[in-house]
């Protein structure tokens, strides 16, 4: 068995089918349920590391001796550890210049074609099953849910391109 891809999927088949029950629906919403049904097998023997699970701009601050330091570990999804390229599911899309250089920097300049088709999976993964987060924890944040997850159908051209069209290559 592969061990990432049982831990994820337990976890997500449960979210996903969640968002199905609410029968809440956006336009695209198929499109993206679709990509995520035919493109499990990317999840597979993805190499594990500890994760922070939650890392976005948000949780992160700027130090008086002009360091960045990670806040918020008290995500627990996954137990903390999983596939690193899983911590880039909640890069800030309204932010390519730094999302690009977050992307190049982590890959030295040599960003892999894999890397594209598994962020997509978990971005849309991550957007998708957040309407019904929001729906209930946060219903302010519901109509930004809903926008975040047709950027994601926009900015990858409907699932089908490969490298998303705000990220900018060097």
């Amino acid at each position: 068995s592969d061990e990432w891809y049982d831990k994820y999927f337990k976890v997500i088949d449960e979210r996903i089918q969640a968002y199905i029950d609410e029968d809440e629906h956006f336009d695209g919403d198929s499109i993206i349920l679709e990509y995520l049904k035919e493109n499990k097998e990317l999840i597979k023997n993805r190499p594990q590391c500890y994760l922070h699970g939650d890392y976005h701009m948000g949780n992160m601050i700027y130090t008086q001796d002009n360091h960045i330091k990670i806040i918020d570990w008290n995500t627990v999804d996954f137990d903390n550890y999983g596939d690193p390229w899983y911590e880039f599911n909640r890069i800030g899309l309204e932010y390519p210049n730094f999302v690009s250089g977050q992307i190049d920097g982590y890959f030295k300049d040599n960003v892999p074609n894999d890397f594209w088709r598994l962020l997509l999976y978990y971005l849309a993964t991550s957007a998708i099953t957040s309407v019904v987060w929001a729906k209930y924890w946060a219903p302010e944040e519901y109509n930004n849910i809903i926008q975040l997850n047709q950027n994601i159908l926009n900015a990858f051209d409907g699932m089908k391109a490969l490298e998303p069209e705000w990220y900018m290559r060097k």
